[in-house]
């Protein structure tokens, strides 16, 4: 972390703190000034200079990469500022401070405790008041946020509509399959009560399907766009570049019916952390064996917690971790994309790269119809670590690719992401500007 990250960081702290106080205080001005303060004009994504309108972005960093391609080659008419999530949470812990280890996904909408739903009430008039006092500050046409279930958002769509200031939705958490789309549906409709907001946009057709039948956001509130951050690959331009091996490191319940940690799927829960180990001794394995290559391991913040251990021990000079942040350069510049249950496999496919999804027979192959993203025989599916290792090695010496089907490639891809072209960016951008 350099000097300037030093001292954001510390900013971001001290800020904290500051809104934590202004709620004790009761004092829903001083947070709205405090979250004005706060807010950061977006660097990333296009913006007309002589903006009128103000749009505030929801999120947990200063990306959005689907906003970033929307916007990419026609600038955004409004001015886009960022708000971090965490300054929102802050507000949330204040008043659900005695509560934080009894409510959680599963069990907030439907929680009978008086005294919780005090709390939520009084959650949901303070935001309103501090938004109040905000869009005096500075007047918001309109909220955007990435998924309609974060927790810390659920009365923040109430008090939004109350103060008649747009709330939109983007999904990006749109891509299912199988058992756990049949799960989402059953849980989305037990779980959660019709959410409020004032339009969202979906990757697909099958997202908005299960959303609409669930009763939480009607069909005609619901636009399918396709993905905008998809449209990267279609305009990137050396298709042969190959430097790396990626391995998008495998999340233990990626793809699983586990919601807040608890399952809710058919049978016996399990996970994927058998797959999760093989695949990274093998993957080490062959950076051991291609010294002149380099392995890129990518995995979510605080995710993989063992398995960097693992690799940290290995000392490799020719592996690199990535934590965090956007994949698509990193695919678009691989020999091969390892993973398993990633939409980063499926954004592989979209440059035609080799794809490796381990399906290794140390687990019952039900578990895999079920629950395993089916690529439609467009991938290597080694069956144990030799396997993999030796795909990995023909991949790198004998220049051997996978034969890919293009039909099914297409099928596929039509399937999750709707566009194969560079219209999704288009599509959002028209969804946001006709919304707004």
């Amino acid at each position: 972390m350099n000097f300037k990250e030093t001292l954001k960081a510390i900013f971001f702290k001290i800020l904290r703190l500051l809104i934590s106080l202004s709620c004790r205080l009761n004092y829903p001005k001083l947070t709205g000034f405090l979250l004005l303060i706060s807010l950061r004009r977006s660097k990333l994504i296009r913006q007309s200079k002589g903006a009128k309108k103000n749009i505030i972005v929801i999120d947990k960093s200063f990306g959005g990469d689907d906003l970033v391609e929307a916007f990419k080659n026609k600038a955004s008419p409004y001015k886009i500022y960022i708000i971090q999530r965490v300054f929102i949470r802050e507000i949330y812990n204040y008043f659900f401070r005695k509560y934080l280890n009894i409510i959680h996904e599963n069990n907030y909408e439907n929680n009978k405790d008086k005294n919780i739903k005090v709390a939520k009430l009084n959650y949901k008039n303070y935001l309103r008041d501090t938004f109040f006092n905000l869009n005096k500050y500075k007047k918001i046409n309109a909220l955007i946020s990435f998924n309609i279930f974060y927790l810390i958002e659920r009365e923040l769509h109430f008090a939004a509509k109350e103060l008649k200031i747009k709330f939109i939705v983007h999904m990006k958490e749109s891509v299912h399959w199988k058992k756990k789309l049949q799960t989402n549906l059953v849980h989305w409709k037990n779980t959660f009560k019709k959410i409020p907001i004032y339009k969202m946009s979906v990757y697909n057709n099958y997202t908005k399907n299960i959303i609409s039948k669930a009763n939480l956001v009607p069909n005609s509130k619901i636009f399918t766009v396709g993905m905008p951050r998809a449209d990267y690959y279609y305009q990137f331009k050396n298709k042969n570049l190959k430097k790396h091996v990626l391995y998008l490191m495998v999340e233990e319940t990626a793809g699983l019916p586990y919601y807040n940690k608890e399952w809710r799927g058919i049978g016996s829960k399990f996970n994927w952390s058998k797959i999760a180990d093989e695949t990274l001794n093998s993957v080490i394995v062959s950076a051991k064996m291609n010294p002149e290559t380099s392995f890129i391991f990518k995995t979510k913040p605080n995710e993989s917690k063992k398995q960097i251990i693992t690799l940290k021990k290995q000392n490799l000079p020719n592996c690199k971790i990535i934590e965090g942040g956007s994949s698509n350069k990193l695919i678009a510049e691989a020999y091969a994309v390892i993973g398993f249950n990633t939409t980063g496999l499926l954004e592989a496919l979209i440059l035609r790269k080799n794809v490796i999804q381990p399906k290794l027979h140390s687990l019952d192959k039900k578990k895999y119809i079920n629950y395993c993203l089916d690529l439609n025989n467009l991938a290597f599916e080694p069956q144990n670590g030799k396997q993999l290792s030796k795909i990995l090695n023909n991949i790198l010496k004998n220049k051997k690719n996978f034969n890919i089907d293009e039909a099914k490639r297409v099928k596929l891809l039509k399937k999750h992401f709707l566009f194969l072209n560079e219209v999704s960016g288009e599509m959002l951008r028209k969804f946001i500007t006709k919304s707004i």
